[in-house]
């Protein structure tokens, strides 16, 4: 089942005026592009033939472009902290938790932050499980991600941001 806009039949229903979007309507929150969140569509989503990949990677490092755009199985780290921005979740919250490492304050326990899956700790100051690409001469490699706090397990492909992660 697809958004009703993605529909073979949709332009015979609908136009699409880009040209009247303000860009500057939509607030990223200072959140980067994320490739598998839930809000993004998959690589064939639209696509007439469903094989032939409309959306395509405009050159950053992944291992299997067709899986790794839109390929996310639920919502992401950054999805989460973009919903809590956005309804202010973390308002009713005192005092304010300085949340290290882009983490941020959990609404349901105010005392915690809510971590990256490479970080842990109540201010998300501890690295786990990090690998230094650079210094193994690699740019890409695919992990798979065992987070003991929440028992989800994440398959790894983009590394390259990573290093950001932690500074």
């Amino acid at each position: 089942y697809r958004h009703y806009s993605t529909r073979s039949d949709a332009r015979a229903w609908i136009r699409s005026h880009t040209i009247q979007t303000d860009p500057t309507d939509f607030d990223s929150y200072s959140i980067p592009y994320e490739y598998n969140s839930v809000m993004g569509y998959d690589t064939i989503s639209t696509s007439n033939d469903g094989k032939t990949p409309v959306l395509v990677n405009k050159g950053h490092v992944l291992v299997n472009n067709l899986t790794a755009i839109g390929g996310g199985h639920g919502a992401t780290f950054n999805d989460w902290k973009a919903i809590n921005i956005r309804y202010n979740c973390g308002d009713n919250c005192q005092p304010k938790m300085p949340c290290l490492n882009k983490g941020f304050q959990q609404s349901r326990d105010c005392s915690r932050c809510a971590c990256p899956i490479f970080c842990t700790g109540q201010l998300c100051e501890e690295a786990v499980n990090v690998i230094n690409l650079s210094q193994m001469g690699e740019e890409s490699v695919t992990m798979k991600y065992h987070n003991p706090d929440t028992s989800e397990h994440q398959e790894v492909r983009d590394f390259t941001e990573f290093d950001k992660v932690l500074t």
